[in-house]
């Protein structure tokens, strides 16, 4: 798997999904299996994450002893997962003012076409992002059509009857629900 942390990279030919994957729950995991049939048509998977400014989505390289709400997974266990996962190329790229203020239409054109050659996306039905997370998953089908992309859009993941989510499991882990958290958790 190739690593990026630099926000100056170029990829051609992926299927990509965008997100934080703080916890890398199981609805992450779908999205991620989803990516395989993208695979076998001879793109590479990307991940795109996209790391919070001071270093909220950075997680210490030591692995945790159990679960805690502030770091559901350390950055080493999530590399090491997406690799089991088959992803090709993880891209830790910094949250900044700029791309926090970048308008949809931009970050489709110039993140997911030009620097990563996205053929294929595969989200989430709650995908949201762009500037005061304008793009949607119908926009991001209307750009799909217009820059030579397909969009995959996944329904949300439940587990037990509730809508499986990084939010969700912090709140079982600060209510010592770790059982229910861990099956989240994959």
């Amino acid at each position: 798997m190739i690593i990026v942390s630099d926000p100056d990279f170029s990829f051609e030919n992926t299927c990509v999904t965008v997100g934080k994957f703080d916890a890398l729950h199981i609805g992450h995991k779908a999205l991620m299996e989803r990516m395989d049939a993208y695979r076998a048509m001879g793109m590479k998977t990307a991940v795109l994450r996209l790391e919070m400014a001071g270093g909220e989505s950075v997680q210490t390289e030591e692995p945790s002893p159990c679960l805690n709400e502030s770091s559901i997974r350390t950055e080493r266990e999530r590399t090491e997962l997406l690799e089991a996962l088959g992803i090709d190329i993880y891209i830790r790229l910094p949250f900044t003012d700029e791309l926090a203020h970048m308008s949809a239409e931009d970050f489709v054109k110039d993140i997911l076409v030009r620097k990563l050659g996205v053929k294929a996306m595969v989200i989430g039905d709650d995908f949201r992002f762009g500037f005061e997370r304008k793009g949607d998953a119908e926009l991001l089908k209307k750009l799909g059509a217009e820059y030579g992309f397909e969009t995959a859009v996944l329904d949300r993941i439940r587990c037990d009857g509730q809508v499986v989510s990084s939010s969700l499991i912090r709140k079982l882990i600060r209510e010592k629900r770790l059982e229910e958290a861990y099956k989240m958790l994959g």
